[in-house]
């Protein structure tokens, strides 16, 4: 059994916490309901935490396993986006062909397309290029990207700058959306407010 009990019906002003597990509400329930019922305190801070978490461990284990799969197909891939030298028609032709042949993951190569534009800042004109032929689907790019940033935010030397200047640029072409992309970011805003109101406290000291 659930713990659900669907003919049990509540006592008016009776919270339904008080009948069923915990667990089981914050796994049924949207997130507003559980704010709601005080499950949890903010469901938009919640479902930030919740994306930055899932993403976050789920681009370390892609990122572990990456190149341990397929090694033949993801050599040849990372020998294509070497060489930014042709027409990106002719590079993304190349690169679904290897997809196919290899059966390589779409998200993986695109990936590897993000961290070698990363390497070829100078030919960022060719990268912009690339990604909008890229076959993906809804908000995959900003995702992938998202997957990126998240993947460094613990890390000690802290977020390549190249990183940045990409998501700028395709921000900036409406390629993706920043509040799409925001959801992947940190701090948190009430994190934020926190630190600048104990800054000026600090301050006023």
């Amino acid at each position: 059994s659930s713990g659900i009990n669907a003919e049990w019906p509540l006592r008016p002003g009776e919270s339904v916490t008080k009948h069923i597990k915990h667990d089981i509400l914050k796994e049924r329930l949207d997130y507003e309901t559980l704010e709601r019922v005080k499950l949890i305190s903010n469901s938009k801070q919640f479902n930030t935490k919740y994306v930055r978490t899932r993403t976050k461990l789920f681009y370390k284990q892609q990122k572990y396993n990456l190149l341990r799969e397929e090694n033949e197909g993801y050599n040849k891939l990372i020998t294509e986006l070497a060489n930014p030298t042709i027409e990106p028609e002719t590079m993304i032709d190349h690169l679904l062909k290897l997809i196919g042949r290899f059966d390589l993951d779409p998200n993986r190569v695109l990936d590897l397309v993000l961290e070698t534009w990363q390497n070829y800042l100078d030919k960022s004109p060719f990268f912009l290029k690339l990604v909008t032929l890229f076959p993906k689907q809804d908000d995959t790019l900003c995702n992938m990207l998202g997957f990126n940033f998240a993947f460094y935010a613990g890390d000690a030397e802290g977020t390549p700058s190249s990183l940045f200047k990409i998501a700028a640029l395709l921000i900036r072409k409406d390629i993706i959306d920043l509040h799409e992309l925001y959801s992947h970011l940190g701090p948190s805003y009430d994190a934020m407010k926190a630190e600048y109101n104990k800054r000026l406290s600090d301050a006023r000291e």
